[in-house]
């Protein structure tokens, strides 16, 4: 179970593990995209409409995973009860999140403060309590990604900010070949932080 959009997550997940996927999203647009994504490698999945705040779960699933959805919501509880009650016994919830306490996330601070703006950073012990009070149990925190030198592509305002644009694109190109940074992920450097958890 996972959210819409450019999903290749969820599709890896579908396509090399043999995952039943279903992706939930609020958007059409977003559901369009995974569906078309997922029509482009011939993998097939489960699509619903619906926002997450008040979806309920007609079936429970072994795996919930979002990527960049928490940090849009002021209060995380909601979002994670209701992961937790989409989740079978023993079953597992993974989600992640911008690392926004990176030292490149300054640059994105001062670049975008709009976008910034529209990102709440929940620390790492409100997510660990949150999780704890919920029910989650053996509840790990991890760092990984490439390091976080800017936001996307779009963000990039003045010719200025090029070269932290071309040396993220150098750090991203060679992630995939020396699987360096996704191993050991640093919470000053990395891209991304996450979480995983066990009903």
């Amino acid at each position: 179970m996972g959210g819409g959009g450019e999903n290749k997550r969820l599709l890896a997940m579908n396509k090399w593990l043999g995952a039943d996927v279903t992706a939930l999203d609020f958007s059409d647009e977003g559901l369009k995209v995974v569906k078309e994504l997922f029509e482009v490698h011939q993998c097939s999945g489960n699509f619903i409409h619906g926002d997450i705040c008040n979806w309920v779960s007609d079936q429970q699933y072994d795996t919930v995973v979002h990527w960049g959805v928490l940090e849009h919501f002021i209060d995380p509880k909601p979002i994670l009860e209701k992961s937790f009650s989409a989740l079978k016994h023993n079953g597992t919830l993974l989600f992640s999140m911008p690392n926004m306490e990176a030292v490149g996330a300054h640059l994105w601070k001062s670049w975008c403060p709009d976008n910034w703006s529209k990102h709440v950073l929940h620390s790492k012990e409100l997510i660990e309590q949150t999780l704890g009070d919920i029910g989650f149990s053996k509840i790990e925190s991890f760092h990984y990604g490439v390091p976080f030198l800017k936001g996307a592509e779009w963000e990039i305002t003045s010719v200025a900010q090029r070269p932290i644009d071309l040396l993220q694109k150098i750090c991203s190109g060679s992630a995939r070949l020396i699987p360096f940074f996704h191993k050991y992920g640093n919470k000053h450097i990395s891209m991304e932080r996450g979480f995983i958890a066990v009903k």
